[in-house]
């Protein structure tokens, strides 16, 4: 028997119930639909990539995957042991590109900018976003207007290539560490 949450208007909850049940495969079909519209899945054993976001159980825990114009990114949502579901096989966490990979030369570019930074202005820290251009096909780097110091960035985010998804996007920020260690962060 699976269980399913109706939408109901709030002027007829009193005449309608707010939890339905039905059973077999039409029931689960209708909380799927419930939980994710139109949006999302959820799975046994494996994803369902046509969706935006699919929960999928496998043999060691609950896995999300959600699809974006960067790529599907998978994590372990719970841990939980399914001997039923062994045959299954675990899951596994990870970031698939759907755009192509950044090259090489951006990643110096981004290293070189940090290093300028941290020498002219006594170790401070600094941002660098990264965008997609979709009618050029290309990756570039943008560096919003900000404030640095040594363990703070206060950035004002472009609002014309946040503001424009239909040609830009925004694929990630980074930040340099400068003399610092790799888990202290106050951005």
């Amino acid at each position: 028997m699976t269980t399913s949450v109706a939408n109901t208007p709030a002027a007829s909850a009193a005449a309608a119930p707010a939890v339905a049940t039905t059973t077999g495969l039409a029931g689960l079909s209708s909380l799927r639909n419930t939980l994710f519209a139109n949006v999302g899945t959820a799975t046994v054993g494996t994803y369902d990539d046509s969706k935006k976001m699919c929960a999928a159980i496998f043999a060691d825990g609950i896995y999300e995957r959600r699809n974006t114009e960067i790529g599907a990114f998978t994590y372990k949502f719970g841990d939980m042991k399914l001997p039923y579901l062994s045959h299954l096989g675990n899951g596994q966490t990870g970031f698939t590109f759907t755009l192509p990979k950044p090259g090489y030369g951006i990643l110096l570019s981004i290293a070189d900018f940090f290093l300028d930074i941290m020498q002219r202005l006594a170790d401070s820290e600094v941002m660098v976003q990264l965008y997609w251009d979709k009618e050029e096909s290309k990756y570039f780097l943008y560096v919003p207007e900000q404030k640095v110091a040594k363990a703070t960035i206060a950035a004002t985010h472009s609002q014309e290539l946040q503001g424009n998804p239909q040609r830009y996007i925004w694929v990630l920020d980074i930040h340099s560490h400068n003399t610092m260690g790799e888990h202290y962060s106050c951005f």
